[in-house]
């Protein structure tokens, strides 16, 4: 049996580790969150365990819930530009799509400011997210930077109980967003 991490990253589940352990396999199930979970053992060949993990929780957390998917950038603006000229726009357009598939998933309802190479400014936008109601606001970015040696993710949010002001576009602040409840143990990741 090949060892190794596989990862999964899907909201519920971080990663499976296969190990060979004295004459057979250790499965280790690294979760995001708790969750409770099921065996079955297939017997015959090849043998086959499976695991079924219960994703009530995420359904509970994401269901009904408005949120609209930014792939940011697209048509003539470019955003960053990677080392093989790869451009920003063409990057997240991929990333929004599977984010689009997993929130659906759990239930959300997900509108997407984007799916093509369209030229949309951040008021529409905006826009968009505000005439929805939505419930979040995901705004898709990978940045770059002349410093090669900076990488990792940021996640930016709204701190709990504050209301936060989304810039139309025109150098205003004119919208105040009262973020929802189930978002106040969102935190920022780097």
């Amino acid at each position: 049996m090949p060892e190794g991490i596989i990862e999964v990253n899907d909201g519920l589940l971080r990663e499976i580790n296969i190990k060979q352990a004295g004459g057979g396999a250790l499965v280790e199930i690294a979760p995001e969150h708790p969750a409770e979970f099921t065996l079955a053992v297939r017997e015959g060949f090849p043998f086959r365990l499976e695991v079924y993990l219960d994703r009530s929780s995420l359904i509970k957390l994401f269901s009904g819930k408005k949120i609209v998917v930014d792939p940011g950038h697209g048509g003539k603006d470019t955003g960053g530009k990677g080392p093989v000229s790869l451009f920003e726009k063409d990057v997240v357009v991929p990333i929004a799509k599977n984010l689009e598939k997993l929130l659906r998933r759990v239930g959300a309802d997900v509108i997407m400011t984007r799916s093509g190479d369209e030229d949309i400014p951040l008021s529409k936008r905006v826009d968009i997210a505000t005439r929805a109601g939505a419930d979040a606001f995901i705004s898709i970015h990978t940045h770059a930077d002349a410093d090669c040696n900076v990488v990792g993710a940021a996640a930016h949010y709204a701190p709990a109980g504050r209301e936060t002001k989304l810039r139309s576009g025109t150098g205003e602040l004119p919208r105040r967003v009262n973020w929802p409840p189930w978002l106040k143990d969102f935190r920022r990741w780097r």
